[in-house]
């Protein structure tokens, strides 16, 4: 820039090619790996459900704070959601790490009756609230950041056995006076 040296080029360049401008990507990327859902709890309608998955940081940098992963399930015959709750993510006094991981695990309530029975497609998505936002900013050299979080698995919850209940030996008075009460 002081002209101290002269530079010259077919192209007539010489003098004016001298910067260059590269971007850097620095901040962590989120990935959910490892969706299952635990050993020993069967999904049944209005039990409980298990399920374990590991958090990936696939950036360059450390998380700079807490997220939250979402946990949805949607009941694919009726297409109806009937789980969703965002799991806050404390790794502790230490951030994730560029490649670090970090397990996870949400025990959740289906819902009774054939609402909560079926085929059911349960979603994690890393780095995001209970209104789908993301927590922390990601970013990645294709820019799938954004979108690379979720991982999702079908699960096959059967229907409950629900009481039946039928009232028998039934006495009631021989007389009775409209709007007096009764006892039966």
């Amino acid at each position: 820039t002081n002209d101290d040296v002269f530079e010259a080029n077919p192209g007539g360049t010489g003098e004016t090619n001298n910067a260059l401008t590269r971007t850097v990507l620095s901040a962590p990327d989120l990935k959910v790996q490892d969706l299952s859902l635990s050993p020993g709890t069967p999904a049944k309608s209005g039990g409980q459900i298990t399920l374990a998955w590991t958090d990936v940081n696939a950036g360059t940098t450390a998380t700079p704070g807490r997220w939250s992963d979402l946990v949805s399930i949607v009941n694919i015959s009726t297409g109806q959601e009937i789980v969703r709750v965002a799991v806050p993510a404390d790794p502790g006094a230490a951030p994730l790490a560029p490649n670090g991981t970090f397990p996870r695990s949400v025990t959740v309530l289906l819902p009774g009756g054939s609402r909560g029975a079926g085929e059911l497609r349960v979603s994690v998505t890393a780095n995001r609230d209970f209104a789908g936002n993301a927590l922390i900013t990601e970013a990645s050299s294709d820019s799938s950041a954004p979108f690379n979080n979720t991982q999702q698995i079908t699960v096959t919850s059967t229907l409950s056995a629900t009481a039946d209940l039928v009232a028998s030996r039934l006495t009631v008075p021989a007389k009775g006076r409209g709007g007096s009460p009764i006892t039966v």
